[in-house]
């Protein structure tokens, strides 16, 4: 039983390493949308990546997918990291 768990658990932690979304993604993901943005990786937790745009936005990438951070809860996460 105990194998079963950490084998479940690995997997589900490999599928996250593996679908975490690269800078290029995220560039690829903002021309599509009609952005054009200067790209830079804020954080990197391995199984997710926060984005910076270049119009003040942020973006979590997530599962292979991007999305917007609204102000407030940007604010809040940015001021507890930098503290």
């Amino acid at each position: 039983m105990k194998k079963k768990t950490l084998y479940i658990i690995g997997g589900i932690f490999a599928l996250l390493l593996i679908t975490n979304p690269s800078p290029k993604s995220f560039e690829a993901y903002a021309k599509a949308h009609g952005a054009e943005l200067e790209v830079t990786r804020e954080y990197n937790f391995f199984i997710a990546s926060i984005y910076y745009g270049s119009g003040s936005s942020y973006y979590l990438g997530f599962l292979g997918n991007f999305f917007h951070l609204k102000g407030e809860m940007r604010k809040k996460y940015i001021i507890e990291q930098r503290n």
